[in-house]
């Protein structure tokens, strides 16, 4: 028994190690002044779930993604971005419209209303056509390449499964 408490007391150390040399890795890698286009793209590629992801022209003059991952088209919009230099970006934002069947629109709404109730990341909501939208936002500004990487990581394996599972896409 002890044997056994003392294995596990070095495998936790060890865990321990091993993610506070992560975590000193990710900080050395801060992107302070924001986050490029190249650098997303790159990220998003790194994940076997995405499909595909081009830049496409985005809104108010700056860049956009679009993205495919496990069939799931989403863009990625970018704000706040520079005009100078390598274009580096302060704030993305994930966005994906599902178009719920004929029939199934108050389903999908009703679907919506409790995302919003039970979620703390990403906001849902309807359109007018009726087309459901999810959508999540952060800071890229100031940030390490590890905050990027879980914000890609929640929106790519929790948010947008979770949410098509929700609205019963």
């Amino acid at each position: 028994m002890r044997f056994a408490v003392l294995a596990m007391l070095c495998l936790g150390w060890a865990m321990a190690g091993a993610w506070e040399a992560r975590a000193a890795d990710a900080e050395a890698a801060t992107l302070g002044a924001g986050v490029t286009v190249d650098e997303m793209v790159d990220l998003l590629k790194s994940y076997p779930e995405v499909e595909s992801v081009s830049v496409q022209p985005g809104r108010f003059g700056n860049p956009a993604l679009s993205a495919r991952s496990a069939g799931i088209d989403f863009d990625v919009f970018f704000y706040h971005c520079d005009e100078e230099g390598d274009s580096r970006c302060g704030e993305v934002q994930y966005k994906a419209t599902f178009v719920p069947e004929q029939g199934r629109e108050r389903d999908a709404a009703r679907a919506v209303a409790r995302w919003d109730q039970d979620w703390v990341f990403g906001r849902a909501f309807v359109e007018d056509d009726l087309d459901v939208v999810i959508e999540h936002a952060h800071f890229a500004r100031g940030v390490t390449r590890l905050y990027l990487e879980q914000n890609a990581e929640l929106w790519l394996l929790s948010i947008l499964p979770d949410f098509r599972r929700a609205i019963g896409y």
